[in-house]
């Protein structure tokens, strides 16, 4: 049990680390809920660990099924903590008879064919491991039903996400309910488009963050639309409609009443 501890422990350290440099622009804004959720989390789940192992609690289900619950408390906490009010310009009411809900550009990202190939390799080994496992020795059912909700998470590496454009927001969304991201025009300085590349900046596929403080939709490397918001923050969709969809942005920028400069390709 404590080496379970040695083990994690370093991995906490970096994770945290790498949290901490992921969201200072979030912190520069004045927008600590990622560091806050984490820090909830983090906490919780080195708790979950380390109380069982001073206990010394035989059942090693315990302190992991801890720590899973303690990563999702850190979750829970970041959604519903208040969003903070950043915007760019103030909120000004649409002309008369303009429809705010009216999609006025939209595309959709979808991974590519290196995501895939990632995600259905995870997807194998992952099922292996865990026949392998409770083969070697069926007292570890419990070793292999933490890896099959972990497994859960691989199809979000291939999950198509929406992205749609109105005269008041721009939103990326999946068909899973809280799998959305919502950023109101007067949010957003700027929108343009740039070449990404998900591993080599993300370290991954789906949504990720990197350590200059980018977040967002990564699923093949491409073109990718960028909203520039306030606070010096920027979230990251790749997509094949990337141009109009930033043209369509800067088109409803521009058209307020500090209007902002143009996409730049």
């Amino acid at each position: 049990m404590w080496l379970a501890l040695i083990l994690v422990a370093p991995g906490l350290l970096v994770t945290a680390l790498a949290v901490y440099f992921a969201t200072a622009p979030d912190r520069a804004a004045g927008d600590w809920r990622a560091t806050i959720g984490f820090t909830v989390g983090a906490l919780s789940a080195a708790a979950a660990l380390a109380i069982p192992i001073a206990l010394n609690v035989e059942n090693a289900a315990i302190p992991i099924g801890g720590m899973l619950a303690g990563i999702a408390l850190g979750f829970v906490v970041f959604r519903l903590l208040p969003r903070p009010d950043l915007r760019v310009r103030p909120e000004t009411p649409l002309p008369a008879g303009t429809d705010g809900t009216r999609v006025i550009a939209s595309g959709t990202a979808r991974p590519g064919r290196t995501a895939i190939i990632v995600g259905w390799v995870s997807g194998i080994a992952l099922a292996i491991s865990i026949v392998a496992l409770v083969l070697a020795d069926p007292s570890l059912w419990w070793a292999g039903a933490l890896l099959a909700l972990t497994g859960l998470a691989l199809p979000l590496i291939m999950q198509p996400w929406a992205v749609t454009v109105t005269p008041e927001r721009v939103r990326t969304a999946t068909a899973i309910p809280f799998l959305s991201f919502t950023h109101s025009m007067s949010e957003i300085a700027s929108a343009s488009v740039r070449r990404v590349d998900p591993f080599g900046e993300f370290c991954g596929w789906g949504y990720r963050a990197n350590l200059d403080g980018e977040r967002g939709v990564v699923l093949f490397k491409g073109d990718a639309l960028v909203l520039h918001l306030a606070g010096d923050r920027r979230f990251v969709v790749t997509t094949q409609e990337a141009a109009p969809l930033a043209d369509a942005i800067a088109s409803v920028l521009d058209s307020s009443p500090s209007g902002q400069a143009s996409p730049q390709n």
